[in-house]
């Protein structure tokens, strides 16, 4: 069995602070998967990533993947489409950006 690819878990971060509270069984589960992350990738105990850098790299890596939430982004940051006649229309010199008569 394969096991699926591991986020890169960046160590240096410049952050925003934000309080983030677990419940006890998804603490616990975290510090599984730092330990899990630190044995797969051949760490030693005081290399392992901290808990705000695993979070940090496992919620960039969600965001990352999720396909919908990125199609929307995009559609977000695109500038708006110029129609054909509005295209023509400005280089005619008839209408301003603004849409006034020049």
């Amino acid at each position: 069995m394969r096991l699926p690819q591991l986020p890169k878990i960046p160590v240096k971060q410049t952050l925003v602070r934000k309080v983030l509270n677990l419940t006890p069984p998804l603490e616990n589960k975290l510090h599984s998967y730092i330990a899990y992350y630190a044995e797969q990738q051949g760490l030693q105990a005081d290399q392992a990533p901290t808990d705000s850098d695993t979070i940090i790299a496992l919620l960039e890596n969600f965001l990352d993947r999720d396909t919908g939430f990125n199609q929307h982004l995009r559609s977000k940051t695109m500038p708006p489409r110029r129609t054909a006649a509005a295209a023509d229309t400005r280089k005619k010199g008839t209408a301003s950006p603004e849409g006034n008569a020049t």
